[in-house]
Parts: structure tokens; C-alpha cells; sequence
């Protein structure tokens, strides 16, 4: 069994929707990448994005957010047929994707050790 859990991730620049509707782009930045779930690591994390695909999405870098370290946004994700939107950790390129526990709670997704997929979690219980 193996610790690691690996999706297909879509990430897009979730500022351009807005300008392709308004006319001034004519697509969204998108790309398709791997992504990994480290199954032994249950802190909060949101993804984890390498900067050579911040980069050809256009992402606008910030600083301060998750302990100081560089962030960029607006991000949204395709993972496991759910879309979420956010900001997005920066490490360095060549990095795979990292989808954080944060990322799967906003998705309700939950990861299955064991056939190594991501089932639909139980929803938002009020």
C-alpha cells in the first residue's frame, strides 16, 4: 500500500474568467498536471503549486499568508470532478502538485488508502 495518492489537478486563473466574459481575453490560462495526497501528512495545507506553473497561469505572488511563506492567486482547481478557488502555496519548479488536507475538506473529497481514488465525502452536515 502505498502512502502517496496521485490525481489529475486542473488549475486555472481564476481572474480570467472575468476578462474572457468581458472580452479582453480570449481564453483562460489552464493547465493539466499531476497532483500528489500524502497520506501521512494530516496538517492543514492548501495546494501546493510549483513556480514554473504559477508562472504560465499568471498568478499574482503575494506574501504573508500560511506563516509568511509565497502564496499566489486567484487560483481555481479541478480535482476529482469539484472545483474550488483560493490562493495556492509557491514551491519551487519541478515540484509535482500537492493537494493539502485544506484543499480536499473545501472539495468534500476524501482519499481511499487502500485503492488509492478519492470518494465524495460526507457533505456539510449544519
Amino acid at each position: 500500500m502505498s502512502n502517496t495518492i496521485r490525481v489529475t489537478v486542473v488549475l486555472e486563473n481564476a481572474g480570467d474568467e472575468v476578462a474572457v466574459e468581458a472580452g479582453l481575453m480570449a481564453d483562460i490560462r489552464r493547465v493539466e498536471a499531476e497532483g500528489v495526497i500524502d497520506m501521512g501528512d494530516n496538517r492543514p495545507a492548501p495546494l501546493s503549486v510549483p513556480e514554473d506553473l504559477v508562472g504560465q497561469l499568471g498568478l499574482r505572488e503575494k506574501m504573508g499568508l500560511w506563516g509568511g511563506r509565497r502564496c499566489a492567486g486567484p487560483l481555481a482547481a479541478w480535482i476529482g470532478g469539484r472545483r474550488t478557488f483560493g490562493d495556492c502555496l509557491v514551491v519551487p519548479a519541478g515540484r509535482p502538485v500537492r493537494v493539502g488536507n485544506t484543499a480536499l475538506r473545501l472539495l468534500d473529497l476524501v482519499p481511499e488508502p487502500v485503492t488509492g481514488t478519492l470518494r465524495p465525502g460526507p457533505g456539510i452536515r449544519v
